[in-house]
């Protein structure tokens, strides 16, 4: 009897045990890394200059705020490369693809830890409804775009990673980018981006 009690005491310890194990691995996937926000602002600092008139062809838009969605999209894993052992045009790594592709399983709750050169604020999915203080911000700014970004896949020693990146600029102009960024000398720099898609 003393025994049948141990074995059931000790088998509900450790699926408890485990059931903690797996929650906090489930929290530690949904929660977006300051590694992560690094690599976003590096991405936008690429992508978008403030105010300056540039050009879509040189791979900068002109934009003076940002609007960026609190919540990451879930992308399909066929942005970069649907066969796994085949190369595609952004990522050499089949590690990062692969992470990118686990990272993208479900949403995350973004927070106001970016720190790009453009000025930007948040826009709330829940309330679906802008940052309280950012409307003055937006009203003065005649040009302002909406982004909305993925995960973030890394590779195993974090000196890769790739995600993706949609704008929106009203009406039927916007456009999709993936991105392969490298870390050099411990800062985050993007080395190739591919249009996914373009309005």
């Amino acid at each position: 009897m003393r025994f049948t009690l141990s074995i059931a005491i000790g088998f509900s310890l450790l699926t408890g045990l485990s059931a903690q194990t797996l929650n906090r691995s489930v929290v530690a996937q949904t929660e977006v890394s300051s590694e992560e926000y690094e690599v976003y602002d590096a991405a936008i600092d690429d992508l978008f200059v403030d105010g300056k008139a540039s050009s879509n062809n040189a791979g900068k838009i002109a934009v003076k705020t940002l609007v960026i969605m609190d919540r990451t999209r879930p992308s399909l894993p066929e942005e970069f490369g649907r066969e796994p052992g085949v190369g595609n045009p952004i990522s050499p790594s089949l590690e990062a693809n692969a992470n990118y592709r686990r990272m993208n399983q479900q949403s995350a709750t973004l927070k106001r830890s970016f720190k790009p050169k453009i000025q930007f604020v948040m826009f709330n999915n829940k309330t679906n409804a802008l940052e309280s203080n950012s409307a003055p911000e937006l009203k003065e700014s005649a040009n302002w775009q909406t982004i909305t970004l993925s995960r973030i896949g890394f590779n195993s020693s974090h000196t890769e990673a790739v995600f993706s990146m949609s704008y929106w600029c009203g009406g039927l102009c916007g456009g999709g980018f993936a991105f392969y960024i490298v870390k050099e000398n411990g800062l985050w720099k993007v080395n190739r981006k591919s249009a996914l898609w373009e309005a």
